[in-house]
């Protein structure tokens, strides 16, 4: 299986930042830190990495590189471009930023100028000429190299045509890359580019995970499959807590705060989550409709014991996360499937099914995002449920705890807006567990449309729900308030990881269908073309020893589909992801 990086290179002011921008805006991911601090001129920094400077002196940063390349782009100054390294199956998409050697030498030195630095001793003329010099022998050397293909990128072209830029470097790596937004970048007629940016660079810490760590740990994910194993199923991250969160939980410990919360006295979180849910979706409530829980799924079955009766219908949009499906069995009531229609470009909601299975039904369960498709619910879609719920007199179960993992492009509106009826008969489910990654610390929030509906739910007895822990609660204020930067990293890290799939499936199973998640770390792939038996989950087990979700866990319309946990390095990925690709390659 090919592994591939995309390196950025050319000489010093020629465009090279700018270009790992465009990529970056456009959902591939950078390898960098920033080997200067950013000024005026350059807001985000030059975009190199301290291990890629190294590559000239030091095996461990080629080892690096050959590691956690493959997936990014990565900036490589043109003299150590002879200095990367080669293995089988590497190979390196190199966009070459060039300039008029005498308007590098110009902006230089203007560079220098407003930093208050010398310029070097070389006349003009003659450092001219020795980049001209530095510009062929990079070409040369590209053409020596088997194991890289090369694209020349102007920077006038960049600021002259950005679109026809865009195109090009979009034509020439593949993969589907955003051109409006790597075109946006580009600021007309201001040489330097780049002040529209927000910067998407990769942190470390998501990269950097050590698998013998990961099999210390006690969770299922882990625990559940044999050492030689990869487990990318149930839907935890691998990666380390949020700083704020880890520094907040270790005061509790440090002070012994691990007694009773207080609830169902004041916590704060029911605030903290009012101000969030308005700044992040508009959505305006009051600290009196929320009660906490300690967790999503228990909420679901108190709320179908309160609010429906055995044989009742309760209507679940399949493929869906198994809990739907096993509460509703468990409490004796009748499933009603409404399989959302899977079309060309990927799933959406059947309303006309929705409408004939809410005649004879209590409740509806509504995954929104959607798991494990990825869907996130357009308006028009949420409009026509809010209709048919009203319609036929439906309590609406909204589980929203994966709304805070939206990638760009599409935003998530909570069920209960939509309308004073919509929200009259909706009980929003929430947490910060799958953001956050703090599932086993057990909290979540129910969120009441309707005093009604909140009066109904609390007649099931607090004692019968069980407690709530005090970390649990210290842990989301922390997320809510302190998390958000984390977040931002997160989501380019897992958007990137996102693609990286996409590219992968299109290049290596081009018989699996797949469209890429709106929202939440988890992939759902159509394995049905490839006839694996006695289902890809088991295939995948077995010859490729790698634990994906079982399609068939999700509902019938999953049978022959798997689901991917995305949400880990991208060396453990792509080692998943060599193992899946060997084992129907055999």
């Amino acid at each position: 299986m090919a592994r591939t990086v995309v390196v950025v290179s050319g000489l010093p002011r020629s465009g090279t930042s700018l270009l790992m921008q465009m990529l970056a805006a456009a959902g591939t991911s950078v390898l960098a830190d920033g080997s200067r601090l950013p000024d005026a001129n350059n807001r985000y920094g030059y975009f190199e990495h301290r291990r890629v400077r190294a590559l000239a002196r030091d095996a461990e940063a080629q080892a690096w590189l050959r590691a956690h390349g493959p997936g990014h782009a990565v900036k490589v100054i043109s003299a150590l471009l002879p200095h990367l390294p080669e293995a089988p199956g590497l190979r390196y998409q190199v966009l070459l930023a060039e300039r008029d050697p005498a308007a590098v030498v110009i902006s230089q030195d203007a560079m220098l100028a407003r930093l208050g630095e010398e310029s070097g001793g070389l006349a003009p003329q003659r450092l001219a000429e020795v980049l001209a010099a530095q510009q062929a022998e990079t070409r040369a050397l590209l053409e020596q190299r088997g194991d890289c293909s090369w694209c020349a990128i102007s920077f006038e072209s960049l600021l002259e045509a950005p679109a026809a830029a865009a195109a090009r470097i979009a034509g020439f790596l593949g993969g589907g890359r955003d051109e409006a937004a790597m075109e946006s970048v580009v600021r007309p007629g201001k040489a330097d580019g780049g002040d529209r940016y927000t910067s998407r660079v990769a942190d470390p810490r998501f990269d950097d995970l050590d698998i013998e760590v990961l099999r210390r740990r006690s969770g299922e994910k882990w625990r559940t499959y044999p050492a030689d194993v990869l487990p990318l199923w149930v839907a935890d991250m691998d990666f380390e807590v949020a700083e704020p969160i880890r520094r907040r939980l270790q005061e509790c410990l440090d002070n012994g705060d691990l007694g009773y919360p207080m609830h169902p006295a004041p916590t704060g979180l029911p605030e903290v989550f009012v101000d969030r849910a308005f700044q992040r979706w508009g959505w305006q409530v009051e600290p009196r409709q929320i009660e906490l829980l300690t967790e999503v799924v228990q909420a679901m079955y108190v709320i179908l014991e309160q609010f429906s009766a055995p044989g009742d219908g309760v209507i679940v949009q399949t493929p869906i996360y198994s809990p739907f499906i096993g509460v509703v069995k468990d409490l004796g009531r009748k499933l009603e499937e409404n399989p959302l229609s899977l079309g060309e470009s990927g799933y959406r909601v059947d309303l006309e099914g929705l409408a004939a299975n809410a005649a004879r039904s209590k409740v509806l369960l509504l995954c929104n995002p959607h798991n494990p498709s990825g869907r996130v619910f357009r308006r028009e879609e949420l409009q026509g449920i809010a209709e048919i719920a009203a319609a036929h007199d439906l309590i609406v179960v909204s589980d929203e705890v994966h709304s805070d993992l939206v990638y760009p492009g599409c935003t998530h509106i909570p069920f209960a807006m939509l309308s004073d009826d919509a929200a009259s008969r909706t009980i929003t489910l929430t947490s910060a567990s799958k953001a956050f990654n703090i599932a086993g610390l057990r909290c979540a929030l129910a969120v009441f449309g309707s005093e009604d509906l909140r009066e109904r739910f609390l007649a099931f007895s607090r004692h019968f729900r069980g407690g709530l822990g005090s970390l649990g609660i210290q842990a989301s204020l922390t997320a809510w308030q302190e998390g958000e930067p984390w977040l931002r990293e997160l989501l380019a890290y897992l958007e990137s990881n996102r693609d990286f799939i996409a590219e992968t499936v299109r290049q290596e199973l081009p018989e699996v269908r797949f469209f890429r998640p709106e929202a939440t770390y988890l992939a759902w792939l159509d394995f049905r073309a490839m006839n694996l038996s006695p289902s890809p989950y088991r295939h995948f087990l077995e010859k490729g020893k790698v634990a994906l979700s079982d399609g068939g866990d999700f509902g019938p319309p999953g049978i022959g589909f798997a689901r991917i946990n995305f949400a880990t390095s991208r060396p453990i990925l792509t080692a998943a992801l060599e193992r899946i690709v060997d084992s129907v390659s055999r």
